[in-house]
């Protein structure tokens, strides 16, 4: 039979001959109990029944992705493939990510990256298409940059950029302005339109509330389409420096007029914000990149599934949801044996049959490491192995140290 809530609690009820719940009341203690126990499973083993996959849209030129929030039940990566398998090759290599910019290597490469709590994936590929639409490097060398609005003194700052030296500048001093070029030379973006993102760099040297960017790009004022950004490409907030905007041309924007995709010709970027004075701000770089669907495979922190509508979370949420049910229901269901005897010694805790908690840890690793042999881990890098063997006494005469040790 399938393993649900209620299952794993008559089972609990039965080892330790309470099958009508006089000392241990199931929807309290023994809930909490349950759910320890599944938190402690999760930090112990990567079990196979957490294994999922996510498809992320790599766009050339753009390395970072987020992870928390996109994928919010990351636990640790398997592999990174591509979901279309090129001809030769499919699988990318995991480095660490303070290697990643320099395992030149590695042509197709991922890390994982931690700053202050957010997880993001790393990621190069050898593979993909982007295109500059304008470089906004000078404010008239390739078409003339105009402002209006709360945008004024539009000029070229020489010293300044995020990818390439200079940029565009301008002050900012409104609620609203226009960024606008529609004089520049033509270029073909019709292989990116519905498949692709358009991003830009933004720096500010001042923080604004409810900030936000709007893009039009088409053949002429009249003709275009159009996005919106209120975060940086990761889903984060703007910062006091240098962003990376994103608007996706991925989700069909907002189109007005017959804009042209073979002819972009026209820029228009409005920026908004509750403030009225942010002073200057610096633009650069506006390129588009074709979607490369990347498939992430994926340990979960994930160990529970609800039966009503599918929902996914580490721990249950109600003890009366009683048919919610732990991901090895089914398939895996011999993990029930072992999950209940693991409660039990979590309850025996609470209790007060153990006064240290180190007891019924130990216990528990007892009881899972046989799982743990049936269903070993199918990590492939681990986190961290500093592997030192050296041999002082070998190389000189009589076992004597020569002064060349042996690593």
């Amino acid at each position: 039979m399938a393993t649900d809530l209620a299952y794993l609690v008559q089972l609990a009820k039965d080892r330790i001959r309470d099958e009508s719940g006089q000392s241990i009341d199931f929807e309290e203690n023994g809930f909490r109990a349950i759910n320890s126990t599944l938190q402690i499973w999760n930090e112990v083993h990567d079990w196979p029944w957490t294994i999922k996959t996510q498809n992320i849209n790599y766009n050339q030129g753009i390395f970072e992705y987020p992870i928390t929030g996109a994928i919010p039940d990351f636990k640790y990566p398997l592999t990174l493939k591509y979901y279309k398998p090129p001809m030769k090759y499919n699988e990318f290599w995991m480095v660490s990510p303070l290697r990643f910019d320099s395992a030149y290597i590695y042509a197709d490469r991922f890390a994982i990256k931690n700053d202050f709590g957010r997880q993001s994936i790393q990621i190069h590929s050898a593979i993909g298409l982007n295109a500059s639409i304008q470089t906004a490097t000078d404010y008239n060398s390739n078409g003339t940059w105009v402002g209006a609005g709360a945008i004024s003194n539009v000029g070229t700052d020489q010293y300044e950029g995020y990818r390439l030296p200079s940029s565009v500048s301008f002050v900012y001093n409104g609620t609203s302005g226009t960024l606008t070029n529609s004089t520049f030379t033509a270029v073909d973006c019709n292989i990116f339109q519905n498949r692709g993102n358009i991003y830009f760099y933004v720096y500010l040297s001042a923080l604004a509330t409810n900030l936000s960017f709007t893009l039009r790009w088409g053949s002429s004022a009249s003709d275009y389409f159009q996005g919106s950004a209120t975060t940086d490409y990761c889903g984060n907030d703007f910062i006091v420096g240098w962003n990376i905007i994103k608007i996706s041309w991925s989700n069909i924007p907002t189109t007005v007029g017959s804009p042209n995709a073979q002819e972009i010709t026209y820029l228009e970027m409005t920026m908004a914000s509750d403030n009225t004075n942010i002073g200057q701000v610096l633009v650069q770089n506006f390129m588009v990149c074709e979607n490369i669907p990347l498939t992430l495979t994926y340990y979960s922190v994930n160990m529970v599934e609800a039966a009503d509508d599918g929902e996914q979370t580490q721990t249950f949420q109600d003890a009366t949801d009683t048919d919610d049910f732990p991901l090895w229901s089914g398939r895996w269901d011999v993990a029930s044996e072992a999950f209940t005897d693991s409660v039990l010694q979590i309850l025996f805790w609470m209790t007060g049959e153990y006064t240290d908690f180190s007891i019924a840890m130990s216990k528990i690793q007892d009881i899972i490491t046989p799982l743990k042999q049936r269903y070993p881990s199918q990590r492939r890098y681990p986190t961290m192995q500093i592997i030192a063997d050296v041999n002082f006494q070998s190389g000189g005469p009589n076992g004597q140290y020569d002064g060349n040790p042996d690593w």
